[in-house]
């Protein structure tokens, strides 16, 4: 399944198991078993300049990356994180049922590829090949259920909504399609060679010692447009940021209006260059989860932000 919807199905069970579940623990824990070998491969992309997409291809996917993702993926790595926190604390800590939540709805949903849930890993490969959650239609299905779903979730009037917490909350998600998310694209600005390699090789299949042999000025210009571009994105997330530790986090109402539209822009745009490019459903997640993630950030953050605004000039008025 795609880590959007691990987060979203998690939360929703483990409320219907231990209702006083936070949505924010519950959605980070159901996402551990990919954030942790996706994030090792992410750091190995950008410190290597390999920023090619297709480096999630199991075909190529890294040994120690696919290691890491069948012992995340192995109901034995949960059972002893949880009896071992259950040992040491004494107490049963819920979120962390978001790693087994997360595995049980791999086993049925992943095809037969290097992705395919060996959950009895190390001491068996034993795995259920099953449907392919990237086909549209299973996509198309699995989002209109959990729209359904969150929908009566919201409109249930015994839901009490704290607007403080919300707004905590906000600014803390958005720092993450603002900030982390942007980083494979400002490392380009140091390694431009690395960077422009792979990214011509994908669209053009061409290496950098073919593009200068066939026009020297076209690469000096393609690295400069390349550092021009990091440069940019690197501007915006440091302002962003800047904002967002400051007038966001204190409800200040204007940096509503100058966050929220501009990274769902800037996203957007990211996801339809992605299509342009034809770049694969694992970037077009990537690009699609920070589109998510600044929208759950601008409805919390507004929820709090205008309603607290509202109290204030109810006040002095």
């Amino acid at each position: 399944m795609d880590i959007l919807s691990h987060g979203l199905w998690g939360f929703l069970i483990l409320k219907k198991i231990k209702p006083g579940t936070q949505f924010l623990a519950a959605f980070i824990f159901n996402l551990l078993p990919d954030i942790i070998p996706f994030g090792m491969m992410m750091l190995f992309m950008i410190f290597t300049g390999n920023i090619s997409y297709a480096s999630f291809s199991p075909d190529v996917l890294p040994p120690f990356v696919l290691i890491t993702y069948k012992i995340t993926h192995s109901v034995f790595t949960f059972m002893i994180l949880f009896l071992a926190f259950y040992i040491i604390k004494r107490y049963i800590f819920w979120p962390l049922l978001g790693l087994l939540i997360h595995i049980l709805i791999d086993i049925p949903t992943h095809g037969g590829n290097a992705y395919i849930t060996t959950f009895l890993y190390p001491f068996s490969d034993y795995a259920f090949d099953g449907l392919r959650w990237t086909n549209i239609y299973i996509i198309s299905i699995n989002f209109l259920v959990l729209g359904i779903f969150y929908f009566l979730y919201f409109k249930n009037e015994s839901i009490k909504v704290d607007t403080l917490k919300l707004n905590k909350m906000a600014w803390k998600i958005l720092l993450i399609p603002s900030l982390v998310l942007t980083l494979p694209y400002i490392f380009p600005l140091f390694k431009p060679d690395l960077y422009l390699e792979s990214y011509m090789l994908d669209i053009a299949n061409m290496n950098l010692a073919q593009i200068s042999s066939f026009n020297p000025k076209l690469l000096t210009i393609l690295k400069l447009l390349f550092r021009m571009g990091s440069s940019g994105i690197l501007c915006l997330s440091i302002i962003s940021t800047i904002i967002i530790l400051t007038g966001f986090r204190t409800n200040q109402r204007w940096t509503w209006y100058a966050l929220i539209p501009t990274w769902v822009l800037f996203w957007s745009i990211a996801l339809a260059l992605d299509f342009s490019f034809n770049a694969g459903i694992y970037q077009y997640s990537y690009s699609g989860f920070a589109i998510v993630l600044v929208l759950i950030a601008g409805i919390f953050s507004y929820k709090g932000t205008f309603t607290i605004v509202q109290k204030k000039q109810k006040a002095f008025g």
